[in-house]
């Protein structure tokens, strides 16, 4: 419930500070003196988008407060998930500087615009002319009837479901194209895949094969100096071995008397020894050297599919060629892994769907249900409001599988104000009038299940008077005892049934217009109503109108 409002330098408002009370309140005045300013200062703290040239003074800066008393309306789970301080009496506040930009606050704590609509549409629900035009949506009137047989827990559920639902398809989509594109690309990198595993690249055999090919290349030369290094120290007439041997003799005779010696003796020994398994070494080097035409040819045949591979792919080293070998594997079984993700995915779809389906089927049955019983209560409302002729029906069609965000109902609500015509969609069939008054209907039988703590309903009697204007007064009495209700009117039959009515009023100050309002004492009251029976001056009967009508 809104408790107090304050607005400094906003439009016409240079500084207003008012309270407000619960039940029904009236808001009369001149066309322009201000009460649609009202709204839009309120629609501020609300979120509304806010502007420079709001301001009523350019060099100071726009502040809008609303207390609102939330005690009874289960808010604490909001601003524990926003972090805010929680309060029985709680502020919302805005502010507007000369360049445009603004700040938004609850409780003195800075928020976010976002953060200040949620919290503001769950505190006050502004009716307008725009809002008439909004019951033509189906939409509007799928919320509407899920309002009124209490649906907001599926209607959570199924559009849980739902948003997952078409993440997950979005999801498989995308897969799909991807799919797409890489098969095209498979069969590339396929072939490159089998070229390189073709070549059994292995660095350490790329190594030995050109340190091998080297050996078979120079076989002779190799083979020749082996052969001719081991007859130097074994085949000669005058080889090194004799030549060992001979000093190892020569010191063996005089090794027993000097220890030198005898220490030398044994190193020639042991190198004899060393050269004699180097001599064996060789010749058997040169015996199994010899240049393998064949063998050569495959080692050649190798080294250039390594080489023209290295150039192919503008690397230098096996090395390069086995991460690209790696990468080209881990591209084609992510490839041909999308076929498992795909059917992973389709068949997350379908079990989800299964559960969607379920959601909306119970959901259409709950709206199937309530339907008739909204029917009634509409004609019975529409009656009361003075449209003895209209009949109201609701067109339903099930799209059974083809699902959207309010489920798998197509619903149409149908209307006629006249006996004997058609049934029509309520644009084609209703006048502007006839607009308002189904709308007030609608918020009427609305307000009977829907927490809200404040309904304002700006000029909804539009196209009604006398007998009628009152009767829709009368609604809004009712509606009052459940919530606190704001009506400006341009009516006198509405502007009685109030139980506080709040004049607004324009006054020059200083060449300057400035809007101001107050509320008016029973005096007063008497007084505006007579004004909007019978003009500025009213008459004696005016005034007892007046009286009769406050006194209904």
């Amino acid at each position: 419930m809104l408790l107090h409002l304050k607005i400094k330098n906003y439009i016409l408002i240079k500084d207003l500070d008012i309270d407000f009370e619960e039940g029904f309140a009236v808001i009369t005045g001149e066309t322009g003196a201000g009460k649609s300013i009202l709204l839009g200062a309120l629609g501020l703290i609300l979120g509304e988008r806010a502007e420079s040239k709001q301001l009523f003074n350019d060099r100071e800066k726009c502040v809008i407060e609303g207390t609102f008393n939330i005690r009874d309306y289960d808010l604490k789970s909001f601003f524990e998930e926003k972090n805010l301080d929680y309060d029985n009496q709680t502020i919302l506040r805005r502010e507007v500087s000369e360049n445009g930009k603004s700040r938004a606050f609850i409780n003195d704590t800075p928020v976010t615009l976002v953060d200040l609509k949620e919290l503001g549409i769950r505190l006050v629900d502004i009716h307008s002319q725009y809002e008439t035009l909004q019951l033509n949506s189906a939409k509007y009137q799928i919320g509407f009837i899920d309002s009124y047989c209490g649906n907001k827990p599926l209607v959570q559920q199924y559009y849980g479901q739902y948003r997952q639902y078409r993440i997950m398809q979005m999801e498989l989509q995308s897969l799909l194209e991807q799919e797409s594109q890489m098969k095209k690309d498979l069969d590339y990198y396929q072939f490159q895949f089998n070229e390189l595993h073709e070549a059994q690249l292995n660095e350490e055999e790329y190594d030995n094969i050109q340190q091998e090919i080297e050996v078979l290349n120079n076989a002779e030369e190799i083979k020749n100096s082996a052969i001719n290094a081991s007859n130097i120290l074994l085949e000669q007439e005058f080889n090194v071995l004799d030549q060992i041997n001979e000093i190892r003799q020569l010191l063996s005779s005089v090794a027993k008397y000097h220890a030198p010696l005898a220490s030398l003796h044994e190193r020639v020994q042991s190198t004899g020894i060393e050269l004699k398994d180097i001599a064996r070494d060789l010749q058997h080097i040169a015996d199994s050297t010899f240049a393998d035409a064949e063998k050569i040819a495959i080692y050649n045949q190798k080294l250039q599919t390594v080489f023209n591979l290295q150039k192919k792919h503008q690397v230098q080293s096996v090395g390069d060629l086995l991460k690209i070998y790696q990468e080209l594997e881990e591209r084609i079984n992510s490839i041909t892994g999308f076929d498992d993700k795909i059917a992973e995915l389709k068949s997350g779809i379908v079990q989800l769907e299964s559960s969607l389906k379920s959601t909306a089927l119970e959901l259409s049955e709950q709206r199937k249900v309530a339907m008739p019983k909204i029917i009634d209560a509409l004609q019975q409302l529409l009656h009361q409001v003075g449209l003895v002729n209209a009949v109201v029906q609701f067109e339903h069609l099930i799209t059974e599988n083809n699902y959207n965000d309010t489920g798998i109902d197509k619903i149409q609500l149908m209307f006629t104000g006249n006996k004997g015509s058609a049934l029509a969609p309520i644009h084609k069939a209703a006048s502007g009038g006839e607009l308002s008054r189904l709308m007030l209907c609608i918020k009427y039988l609305m307000a009977q299940t829907t927490l809200l703590p404040t309904l304002i309903f700006d000029e909804i009697d539009t196209g009604v008077s006398g007998e009628v204007a009152m009767k829709v007064g009368a609604i809004m009495q009712q509606m009052a005892k459940k919530h606190q209700l704001f009506a400006i009117t341009h009516l006198p039959q509405i502007a009685s049934k109030g139980t506080h009515h709040y004049f607004v009023y324009k006054q020059l100050h200083n060449d300057i217009t400035v809007s101001h309002i107050r509320k008016l004492n029973d005096n007063e009251r008497t007084i505006e109503v007579a004004k909007m029976l019978g003009g500025e001056k009213p008459s004696e009967s005016a005034l007892a109108n007046a009286k009769e009508l406050l006194a209904g």
